[in-house]
């Protein structure tokens, strides 16, 4: 799932890129393996990308995470992370954002493959480390299926967005992560 690429001793916890696969924090559990020197076993209780909680990581993202007060070692740097338990995600789609609205904050998004479903998440990620993720529970695509966006299609989502960080741009790409059940 990913290799352990930086560790903070002073904070008590290690940082991570994903490789494969996408990470839902809420119930996982990460088992970090460096050789047959290094094994121990995490519950995910918080996770942050540039100091900012996350409910979602996607493929190609850096993380930190802090390691149990119990653990009599932090994962030394190039141990592997594999996901021991926890809901299974993984990317349903990728697109861009097509236009900006400020009443209400919502974005329009243009799908260049696979398909978004509401309870989905979308992750935008801009320029200057802007990041912004939610669970896609408001979906207008002015289609069929007013539940669902496919390839192709553009279509509006209503953002819940954070002051600090703002809304994103135009051109700004979207990740869908689905979560199987």
């Amino acid at each position: 799932m990913g290799k352990v690429t930086n560790v903070f001793e002073k904070r008590g916890c290690v940082g991570f890129g994903l490789q494969d696969g996408a990470m839902v924090v809420e119930g996982s559990e990460l088992l970090f393996v460096n050789g047959e020197r290094y094994s121990h076993h995490q519950t995910v209780r918080s996770v942050q990308i540039n100091s900012h909680s996350v409910q979602v990581v996607a493929p190609g993202e850096r993380c930190a995470i802090r390691i149990d007060d119990f653990c009599e070692m932090l994962p030394p740097n190039n141990s592997n992370v594999f996901m021991s338990r926890g809901p299974q995600a993984g990317v349903s789609g990728k697109g861009i954002v097509s236009r900006v609205f400020h009443d209400p904050d919502t974005i329009g998004i243009r799908l260049e493959e696979g398909v978004l479903c509401e309870g989905d998440w979308i992750i935008i990620h801009g320029d200057d480390d802007y990041r912004h993720e939610q669970c896609a529970v408001s979906i207008d695509v002015r289609a069929v299926d007013p539940d669902a966006a496919v390839t192709g299609r553009k279509f509006g989502v209503l953002l819940d967005v954070d002051p600090d960080i703002g809304l994103p741009v135009e051109g700004d790409n979207v990740t869908v992560i689905s979560i199987k059940k």
